[in-house]
């Protein structure tokens, strides 16, 4: 039994001397692997949709310097994935027509409702729209993903994919269809006695 517990703790020594030694080696490395996603929080991404844009400082991805009108959200850090907005931005970015909104829901949700104008794009069939996708919207143009609602993890899927493929400035609007329609604000595909905010 001696035995065993000594091999164990010097095989758990031998592991933590060894990852030590590769986070250390990756930190001085000029092709760093990322270890941790950095997704900016909602605090940084309200700054950034309230108008205001700059280079990050090193070690941060805040936004802060400020150009008028604008709700260009800058991409941080090699990620490409922004964060995530709430309602009110999610309208703001609409109601300024700054973002590609896409529906991450299956072609049936989408066709029963929408937010006007969003792209139908299945989380898991990106690549059957792979050819549309690049084709129509640029690899730099802020993308809105959204899905049914805050329980809902399509949205964060393919906002994950987009990134995978190269576009880099991603956002999730998290409380999706289900949020925007509860606002009452504008919609495609629904019933015409379902009133819709204009």
């Amino acid at each position: 039994m001696k035995m065993f517990i000594r091999q164990l703790f010097g095989g758990t020594a031998l592991i933590a001397v060894s990852l030590l030694v590769g986070v250390i080696y990756n930190s001085f490395s000029s092709n760093k692997i990322q270890l941790f996603p950095q997704i900016q929080n909602a605090g940084a991404m309200n700054a950034g949709l309230q108008g205001t844009t700059s280079s990050p400082m090193p070690g941060d991805s805040a936004l802060s310097s400020p150009e008028p009108d604008s709700f260009a959200v800058r991409p941080a850090d090699r990620a490409g994935l922004q964060g995530i907005i709430p309602l009110d931005k999610a309208r703001a970015l609409f109601d300024a027509k700054k973002a590609v909104f896409m529906d991450a829901r299956d072609a049936k949700a989408f066709a029963e409702g929408r937010i006007p104008g969003a792209m139908n794009v299945p989380y898991d069939k990106l690549p059957d729209y792979y050819e549309t996708v690049t084709a129509t919207v640029p690899q730099d143009t802020l993308i809105v993903c959204y899905c049914w609602g805050p329980t809902c993890d399509f949205s964060d899927n393919l906002a994950s994919e987009l990134v995978i493929i190269g576009y880099t400035n991603v956002v999730i609007f998290r409380g999706g269809w289900e949020e925007w329609q509860k606002a009452g604000y504008p919609a495609e595909g629904l019933p015409a006695q379902q009133p819709q905010q204009q």
